[in-house]
């Protein structure tokens, strides 16, 4: 008798983008819901994303830090094969008391806490998406959130998925608070993440 296939497991963990912030309905068109019907059956995704988290522990600062949400333990109690990380924009929009050093020390004890899961899961970041509100958050997002996460994947031996530049040159994809996205930016989101993951997997 054949043995049946098990669907690889793929926790998307992160804060309102990973959520689906903006979409019409967050668990059929945020990214990961999208993710999903494009991987197919062979293939399990949890949305462990929590608005407005921050990758910083809250002993250092981090406001709402994801290390304390109900989706950061529903992201690793699902056993996953691989996580995928977007995180560093509530980190630079704390930066008042979050500094560079503190998150990217918080972020390498994030993919080390779901490194040390007994599935023992690949982990691949996903680089900030870029900010088109005009007040300011671009710009620490392409000088503080987007070099951290580089050199983490550069020093850690990770893939990294490029979100800033294509997300930059569509504003059409974002809602109207130019930060989260329409259901069809999601989309444009899935699909970037699929292309890439279909590299990796």
């Amino acid at each position: 008798m054949q043995s049946i296939k098990k669907p690889i497991r793929i926790t998307c963990a992160g804060a309102s983008i990973v959520q689906g912030c903006g979409a019409s309905d967050e668990k059929r068109y945020s990214w990961p819901g999208q993710l999903a019907v494009l991987l197919g059956p062979g293939y399990a995704v949890c949305n462990a994303g929590a608005g407005g988290a921050p990758a910083a522990k809250p002993e250092h600062g981090g406001e709402g830090s994801y290390w304390e949400r109900e989706e950061f333990r529903k992201g690793t109690d699902f056993a996953p094969d691989l996580v995928l990380i977007l995180l560093g924009g509530n980190d630079a929009n704390q930066r008042s008391r979050i500094t560079p050093a503190v998150f990217k020390a918080d972020y390498a004890a994030l993919i080390e806490a779901y490194r040390a899961l007994p599935s023992r899961p690949k982990v691949v970041l996903l680089e900030q998406t870029a900010c088109h509100n005009g007040d300011g958050r671009q710009e620490w997002v392409e000088a503080y959130a987007n070099p951290t996460v580089r050199e983490l994947a550069a020093e850690k031996g990770l893939a990294v998925i490029g979100l800033e530049a294509p997300t930059l040159a569509h504003p059409e994809w974002h809602n109207e608070d130019g930060l989260h996205f329409t259901d069809a930016g999601y989309g444009q989101l899935a699909a970037i993440i699929y292309k890439e993951l279909l590299k990796l997997l």
